[in-house]
């Protein structure tokens, strides 16, 4: 599968992957992430995932991306040294306004499905993006 790659400013040579770090990026626009990783601001990550399964490489598999920031697992500290990093674009945590409304972290209304878990309300995943995700990325 050919993968579209955009080379974000914002990494650095060297890595050795030993985990899989995956995030929602608190958005649902697959072009502003991408646009967010392009600026000189800090913050990539090796992949993009979009809700209808597209696929952006950010940053090659063997440097190390700006995703994980202060952060451990086990014996493992600063976990972009030691990760690739892919983010599912997907508002994530929801809230419930006092008019009964399923809001993003933005105030506007979530217009997608979503559900309640552990005590809070989530956007939903469709389907074919955990699929791209998993399969396209791990059985080429």
């Amino acid at each position: 599968m050919d993968i579209p790659f955009h080379k974000s400013p914002n990494f650095r040579a060297g890595n050795i992957p030993k985990i899989l770090i995956i995030h929602y990026t608190a958005s649902g626009n697959m072009s502003g992430v991408i646009d967010t990783f392009m600026k000189p601001n800090g913050v990539s990550c090796h992949y993009i995932v979009g809700p209808t399964g597209e696929i952006v490489q950010m940053v090659k598999d063997e440097n190390c991306a700006f995703h994980a920031g202060k952060s451990t697992y086990g014996n493992l500290d600063w976990l972009n040294n030691d990760s690739i990093g892919i983010e599912l674009v997907n508002w994530g945590k929801l809230h419930k306004d006092s008019e009964g409304k399923i809001r993003n972290w933005t105030g506007a209304e979530h217009q997608g499905p979503y559900h309640y878990s552990c005590g809070d309300y989530w956007a939903h995943y469709p389907f074919v993006q955990m699929a791209a995700c998993v399969i396209n990325q791990f059985y080429p």
